[in-house]
C-alpha cells in the first residue's frame, strides 16, 4: 500500500444524486455564513484604522481674536454678515475629530449656549472654532 492509502478510489467518478440537483458554489458558501465566529469583526477593524485627530489647544492670544472676532459680529448681527473660518467637530465614535471650514452669513451670537448661528442652520458652539473671520 502506498503512502496515501487511497489509490483504489482517486480515479472514480464523482457522485452525482440522482433525487438531488447539483447545488452552486454560491448556495453551499450561504450555509456556512450564519456560523461566522467573527462577525462585526472588519467593522471594528476598520473603525480601529479611521483617523481622528486631536483637539488643538488654541493660546490665549488666538482664543482673544476669535472673542473679539464674536463681539463684532454681535454689534452687525442685524445685517447678517458674512463669516468663515474653521472649527472642530469631534468625532461621535472616538476620540478626536476632524478640522473643517464653514462659511455663511452669521444670524446670531448665543451667549447664553455659547455657540455662533448661521442662516443655514448651523450651530457653531465657541470652544470648537480654531479661525473666526468676519467678512466685509
Amino acid at each position: 500500500m502506498s503512502a496515501s492509502g487511497y489509490e483504489d478510489i482517486i480515479g472514480l467518478p464523482h457522485h452525482q444524486s440522482k433525487k438531488h440537483p447539483q447545488m452552486s458554489v454560491h448556495d453551499r458558501a450561504a450555509q456556512f455564513m450564519p456560523f461566522a465566529s467573527l462577525r462585526g469583526y472588519e467593522d471594528e477593524i476598520e473603525e480601529a484604522g479611521r483617523l481622528t485627530d486631536p483637539r488643538a489647544d488654541l493660546d490665549e492670544s488666538v482664543q482673544q481674536i476669535i472673542s473679539d472676532t464674536l463681539n463684532r459680529i454681535l454689534l452687525k448681527i442685524g445685517e447678517k454678515p458674512r463669516v468663515r473660518g474653521f472649527c472642530f467637530i469631534p468625532d461621535e465614535r472616538k476620540e478626536g475629530g476632524a478640522v473643517s471650514s464653514f462659511s455663511g452669513k452669521a444670524v446670531k451670537v448665543d451667549t447664553d449656549l455659547q455657540v455662533l448661528k448661521l442662516e443655514d442652520g448651523t450651530q457653531l458652539p465657541f470652544s470648537d472654532l480654531i479661525e473666526l473671520e468676519l467678512l466685509q
